[in-house]
């Protein structure tokens, strides 16, 4: 097994703790969880953030200030983490009618 299976191995059993983990919490605090954690882990992710802020400034060349394409790409990240915890209580969601 390579360093990069034993890597990916970790991070799927990563994932699949964090699923089960978030499964257990009120739907609030999963998708606050959810949100705080795209935060922090979205822009980790080098490559997707660069290529986010490409299309932000193609799809809106209007903005120019550095601050202003931040502030959409954290909106982003925040919005990313969010759906993706919120998938650990979708049933819940779904059953409390706010669908």
């Amino acid at each position: 097994m390579t360093e990069f299976d034993l890597k990916n191995k970790l991070t799927d059993y990563c994932e699949i703790g964090m699923h089960y983990f978030l499964r257990c919490l009120p739907i609030f605090c999963c998708s606050w969880l959810g949100a705080f954690f795209g935060r922090i882990l979205g822009p980790q992710h080098k490559e997707v953030n660069q290529r986010l802020r490409r299309n932000i400034q193609y799809l809106r060349p209007d903005l120019t200030k550095e601050q202003e394409i931040q502030k959409i790409t954290k909106l982003y990240w925040s919005n990313y983490g969010r759906v993706m915890a919120e998938f650990s209580v979708l049933r819940r969601i779904w059953r409390s009618n706010r669908v």
